[in-house]
Order: C-alpha cells, then sequence, then structure tokens
C-alpha cells in the first residue's frame, strides 16, 4: 500500500493526550538497544495506520517503522494509554469513527498482565 504520509495528530490534540504517555526510560550509554521514537512521531504514525487500515509491515517512515509503532502501541496499552485519552480523540479528530480502532482493543489484556495472574494464582 502506497499512501503518502499524513499527519493527522494536530497541536490541540497532542497537548491534550500528553501527561498519559508513560515515562521511558532511556539510557543512551547501552548497546544494542533499539532507536527510542519520539511519542508524537509514534502517535502521529499510529493514527496514520488506523485510518488508512495499513498492515504494520506496510508502514515506513524515516524516524520509524510499522513493526516499531506496533510495539510502542502495546506499551502504551499495558498502561491504559487509550482508554484514558478516548474522550479526547473523539473531541479533536473530526473523523474519529472512520479510524480502525478494533485493531487497538483496549479490553484485552496484555501478555505481562496475563502472565502475572497466571502465576500468582
Amino acid at each position: 500500500m502506497n499512501v503518502p504520509f499524513q499527519d493527522y495528530l494536530s497541536d490541540i490534540l497532542y497537548d491534550a493526550v500528553k501527561p498519559f504517555f508513560p515515562r521511558h526510560h532511556q539510557n543512551p550509554h547501552k548497546a544494542g538497544r533499539r532507536r527510542e521514537i519520539d511519542d508524537r512521531i509514534a502517535l502521529s504514525s499510529l493514527l496514520f495506520i488506523l485510518k488508512h487500515n495499513m498492515p504494520w509491515n506496510d508502514f515506513q517512515i524515516a524516524e520509524a517503522s510499522g513493526i516499531s509503532i506496533y510495539r510502542r502501541q502495546i506499551q502504551w496499552q499495558e498502561v491504559d494509554f487509550f482508554k484514558k485519552t478516548t474522550p479526547f480523540f473523539k473531541k479533536y479528530l473530526d473523523d474519529y469513527y472512520d479510524y480502525k480502532w478494533y485493531r487497538i482493543d483496549v479490553r484485552r489484556k496484555s501478555y505481562k498482565k496475563k502472565r502475572l495472574e497466571r502465576a500468582t494464582g
């Protein structure tokens, strides 16, 4: 799928959801770590992927790949980012219902949470 990248993330929407991003523990001296992607770029890329229903593997920009964006949305899902920010997306995205939100199942438990539940009981 060859769709030119378009930024669907407005400054107003970004400012509204910014407090809900989890903190990243960066250690620039660790060798072999993946390059950290800016939250704004990651969210903008995620919105683009959801808007065009693009396969994760087909997305590529200079700053990030589709798989990197997929990993980031999993991290956000683990801290309930989408549950907390859905009202802002509905308010500030005029075409909110055109996005394929089902690709981010906010009710699905993360793999970490499932493993912890199995281990404890």
